[in-house]
């Protein structure tokens, strides 16, 4: 009747409360994506936006606690896990509903619950992977106001040196050098100072500040802004607003990024970072724009008077996009040497793996997938209760639909 009620618009907002057992369930420390990055599920609250599995802004319409609930942790291929209850409800492929033969290019879906996966989640002896989720479609953050090109800014914190007074990048390629030049803040230039270095300068020297001082270039002022200025190769990052920005304005600077420290190695791309901050941001880069990406650490060296010296530890980033997406590079050479073998990645199931009791709760969402992204990008269902109640809207007015 309630729900009646809220559909003959007796009612502006209804609140359900019911008991354990009956919806889907994720920790309360879980992250769910919103317009202005992750928040804690437990953060949430009815009117919220976040962004669904479609990679559009929803509104959060229902929030229903389900108290201490047995969690299990899922793992994927590319390392990404979150955790949920055995009835949290996930959209997934089978191994046979994969099957282009029989289902068509893009197979079949199923909703299931995480209770059935857990006994097939290996096939074929235990040696292939059973269950796929799709990734995300690249999310739509809203496009934000940028000091610097994104480009521009990935060059500098692959192949820049802003850890003194003098700004500049070391690269031998020329068509790199040309394209970053054409993208400076207006009043800033490249000047070739030594070889493979250019020093980012101001076009006029003659312009300074009312203390008689050269006035800094733009880019500088920008890298101040950003906290980045001074940084050592182990200290760089990636400011929020460059993570959150449009699409383009994030492929940019992981083009940046993959031009100066991205290796293509046929049909995946591999990234090297000893800064951990960084890493994080380009996973986060690579995840929001719907590619594949696993990290692994490697010690790095050097040979001195016959001795090995250890140096920090590299992170290494193992990227993959879909052969349809658009290129990660901006230079053509390594976009030549970038051939992704899939139209469609997806992501594998691994294993499910029982943690212990944690408070949980589920989010009702108004979007028609259902769906909502949690950690890691991962792409999992809102309640059954938005389905149920959304059918029955559908049943009630089919020549609506």
């Amino acid at each position: 009747q309630a729900l009646q009620d809220l559909e003959d618009d007796n009612l502006d907002l209804l609140t359900i409360s019911t008991p354990p057992g009956v919806g889907k369930a994720q920790p309360l420390y879980s992250k769910v994506l919103t317009p202005k990055g992750f928040v804690k599920m437990g953060s949430l609250s009815i009117g919220d936006d976040i962004i669904s599995g479609e990679g559009n802004i929803a509104k959060v319409v229902g929030i229903f606690p389900q108290g201490k609930r047995d969690v299990y942790k899922v793992t994927f291929d590319d390392g990404s896990f979150t955790e949920c209850s055995d009835e949290h409800l996930w959209k997934v492929q089978t191994r046979d509903d994969r099957n282009k033969k029989r289902y068509g290019e893009n197979g079949r879906y199923r909703i299931v619950e995480l209770k059935d996966m857990m006994e097939n989640t290996k096939v074929e002896n235990q040696s292939r992977c059973n269950y796929s989720i799709d990734y995300v479609k690249p999310v739509c953050f809203k496009k934000r106001k940028l000091r610097i090109h994104p480009y521009v800014l990935g060059v500098i914190l692959g192949d820049g040196s802003i850890s003194s007074g003098n700004l500049s990048i070391t690269s031998k390629d020329e068509s790199l050098i040309t394209h970053v030049e054409r993208l400076l803040p207006k009043g800033d230039v490249l000047e070739g100072n030594k070889e493979y270095s250019y020093r980012i300068k101001k076009s006029d020297v003659s312009v300074r500040d009312e203390r008689g001082w050269m006035v800094k270039t733009k880019t500088q002022q920008a890298l101040e802004y950003y906290g980045l200025f001074g940084l050592t190769s182990k200290e760089k990052f990636i400011p929020i607003d460059y993570l959150l920005s449009d699409i383009e304005d994030r492929r940019e600077l992981l083009r940046g990024l993959l031009d100066t420290d991205g290796y293509a190695g046929g049909h995946y791309v591999e990234y090297t970072t000893v800064s951990d901050e960084l890493a994080e941001g380009v996973k986060f880069l690579v995840q929001s724009l719907g590619g594949f990406v696993k990290t692994k650490i490697k010690q790095t060296s050097y040979y001195k008077n016959g001795k090995r010296i250890n140096c920090d530890p590299a992170n290494v980033l193992h990227i993959q996009f879909a052969s349809v997406d658009p290129k990660p590079f901006h230079l053509r050479r390594k976009n030549e040497n970038y051939k992704p073998k899939r139209e469609v990645i997806k992501r594998f199931i691994t294993s499910i793996e029982y943690v212990g009791k944690e408070e949980c709760q589920c989010i009702m969402i108004d979007d028609p997938s259902h769906l909502y992204i949690t950690d890691d990008f991962i792409i999992t269902h809102n309640t059954t209760l938005g389905i149920f109640f959304l059918t029955w809207v559908m049943g009630k007015y089919p020549g609506s639909c």
